[in-house]
């Protein structure tokens, strides 16, 4: 279990040679139908559209 405070960064990577699963829970909930309901479509996406969509819901890629 983790937590990620507000405004925190934060990433997961799977280190095993076979599939993970990953369960979040948002407290206090969040309005976040729309980013779970639109995984699915990510691959469809071009970068462009990819990009804007993780910005949309408040997901900022950092190296």
């Amino acid at each position: 279990m983790s937590l990620v405070v507000t405004g925190g960064i934060h990433g997961f990577r799977n280190e095993a040679d076979e599939p993970a699963s990953v369960l979040m829970l948002f407290a206090p909930g969040a309005p976040r139908e729309a980013y779970f309901e639109g995984f699915g479509a990510l691959a469809d996406l071009t970068d462009e559209e990819r990009r804007d969509w993780f910005i949309a819901h408040d997901n900022f890629f950092v190296s």
